[in-house]
């Protein structure tokens, strides 16, 4: 049977923009080299595992290529029927899917001719996973202009993202995190550096809008940090300015970091353990003293379901700790600001400035 054939990292970048809801992307790579970094839409289904590959790696070097094969082809023998069918199950019929390694080398190769011999359609990805990074940052280079959407600690940011119907780029979306040290977002990890900015790449390629929408962000999220360029374009961005009264913030966060968890199935002492972990990552600058006292009203917000005990230690920890620092912040950002009004006002702003 003849080679099916190859397909440039350019032209598949284009292909998954045009068509990413249908897209049959396989990744042959490594579990643990996944992890490390993936390709929107790709899933990993590796020829071979971890372990696998750890020994065939020290096999290449004490005796070279041809062992190394040699050493791959028994490894993989026993599961190799079970493999070819997951990668033709994921395939389905049609038009062709594709497949990658680390640099479209042995291992994506291998996989194709499996699979053209099982009587499947695949395209092996000239490059690899490396030749689809390096085409996904280059958007890095072309960046659109940005206007940031800021305002303090509870003002509602995430949600008038949610609510807006233009052009946006929602980084803590991408990111698994709210951005804060209460910002986990349910049980799912956070992706790893590279598939965060390998999917904040993809999202400014499929986006057509000269001008974006980005919530206001420090480099870091969570465990990941914003591209560098990124971070620079927002850092000099216009500003609009969500205004919110204190206890309209205390009643959002009382919403989003107590009821929602509680409300989506959450056990109020893994909710206690959670809220405690949050508050000590942030001790130091809160001082000894305050944390003391809002880890005492944790409990016994918890302990009693009492929602007044809740509003007082997250008064507290505004009050003392997140609007001093969003007030320090921004002071020293020396950004424009463009509109400032309350939640609603700047729904309308936003809206009306993307018409």
């Amino acid at each position: 049977m003849a080679k099916l054939g190859d397909i440039s990292a350019p032209r598949l970048i284009k292909i998954l923009l045009e068509k990413s809801a249908g897209a049959r992307c396989i990744d042959v790579r490594s579990p643990g080299e996944f992890a490390q970094g993936s390709i929107p839409f790709f899933s990993n289904l590796p020829i071979l595992d971890n372990q696998e590959r750890h020994q065939i790696g020290i096999c290449y070097k004490e005796e070279g290529q041809e062992s190394a094969i040699t050493l791959g082809h028994r490894l993989v023998a026993d599961h190799k029927n079970s493999l070819i069918a997951s990668w033709l199950q994921l395939l389905g019929e049609g038009t062709p899917g594709y497949v990658c390694c680390w640099r479209g080398g042995l291992r994506s190769r291998t996989a194709q001719e499996w699979i053209q011999q099982a009587g499947g359609n695949v395209l092996q990805v000239v490059g690899g996973y490396k030749g689809l990074r390096r085409e996904l940052l280059k958007s890095f280079d072309h960046l659109p202009e940005l206007l940031v959407l800021s305002g303090p600690t509870g003002s509602g940011k995430t949600r008038l993202l949610d609510r807006l119907q233009v052009p946006m780029l929602d980084l803590e979306k991408l990111a698994n995190h709210r951005g804060s040290v209460f910002g986990k977002y349910g049980a799912s990890a956070q992706p790893a550096q590279a598939s965060f900015e390998n999917t904040i790449a993809f999202n400014l390629l499929k986006s057509p809008a000269n001008n974006l929408l980005v919530e206001d962000e420090s480099l870091m999220i969570g465990s990941v940090h914003l591209p560098l360029a990124i971070h620079k374009k927002l850092a000099a961005a216009p500003v609009v300015q969500i205004q919110e009264s204190l206890e309209t913030r205390v009643e959002n966060i009382l919403q989003e970091y107590v009821h929602q968890p509680l409300a989506a199935g959450m056990a109020p002492l893994e909710l206690q353990q959670s809220l405690e972990d949050s508050v000590m990552k942030i001790s130091k600058k809160l001082g000894g003293q305050k944390t003391t006292e809002v880890l005492a009203s944790i409990r016994l917000g918890i302990f009693t379901k009492n929602q007044d005990i809740h509003k007082d230690w997250i008064r507290n920890l505004l009050e003392h700790y997140y609007d001093k620092a969003y007030a320090y912040g921004f002071k020293k950002s020396q950004r424009t600001i463009v509109f400032q009004g309350d939640w609603n006002e700047c729904h309308h702003w936003i809206q009306k400035k993307f018409a």
